[in-house]
């Protein structure tokens, strides 16, 4: 039987009178791949948030394996690939080792710095995604691109069950795009690895990614398509 990697019951959120999510329900098992599609303002942030215990869900209404969300403490089974334009706005220099290293700050002491075993993990990472040419190179002087491959090769540092992608294609050239989404389908079927990515670029993900569910998102309420 697999198992359950996202469980969402009934959950509805609004940030004032007028909801901006209303009785939103689906299940993603191990190894599976779901595309959550909408336009802006449509709720899909507002979900992600709520999946990745960044606002405040009802209680029993978002798990993760199994988990209630409202209390979950150790996030290290879940990856997470910000959108393309948050990545772009990193304002101080880094390269892109240091970002993979930094990233495993659950594994660092009290004084929360990256070591030698954490560049060396990151190192590893990035050779893994055919990115160690890249390693001492400031992340802001890459391309869109392979700023897109550092953030999912950042996101598999720890190794996680499951990936969340938001919006990671916008703003980014399309030949770039299908090679990222390409890289999601490896990591299904070589890693087995489950994910949501949300997007409003529902064509481009079609003609790619290998889905097992798609959803579209409107009106604050969650439709199988």
């Amino acid at each position: 039987m697999k198992k359950t990697m996202i469980s969402v019951k009934n959950l509805a959120y609004s940030y004032t009178k007028e909801p901006v999510l209303t009785d939103v329900n689906f299940e993603l098992k191990e190894k599976e791949s779901m595309a959550i599609y909408g336009s802006n303002g449509s709720g899909k942030s507002t979900l992600l948030r709520l999946i990745l215990g960044e606002l405040k869900a009802k209680e029993n209404s978002v798990y993760i394996c199994n988990e209630d969300v409202t209390n979950k403490k150790d996030w290290s089974n879940v990856g997470y690939v910000p959108q393309s334009t948050i990545s772009k706005n990193i304002a101080f220099p880094v390269t892109c080792e240091e970002i993979l290293a930094s990233s495993q700050y659950r594994q660092m002491g009290l004084i929360k710095m990256a070591g030698k075993n954490h560049f060396k993990k990151a190192n590893e990472v990035l050779e893994h995604f055919n990115l160690s040419a890249y390693a001492k190179i400031p992340f802001k002087e890459l391309s869109g691109g392979l700023q897109q491959r550092v953030m999912i090769a950042r996101a598999m540092v720890e190794k996680p069950e499951l990936l969340i992608l938001d919006e990671p294609t916008a703003g980014v050239d399309e030949k770039s795009n299908r090679d990222f989404l390409t890289i999601l389908n490896e990591l299904k079927i070589v890693d087995g690895l489950a994910y949501i990515i949300v997007t409003h670029e529902r064509k481009l993900v079609e003609d790619i990614v290998e889905l097992d569910q798609a959803f579209e998102l409107k009106n604050g309420r969650l439709k199988h398509v």
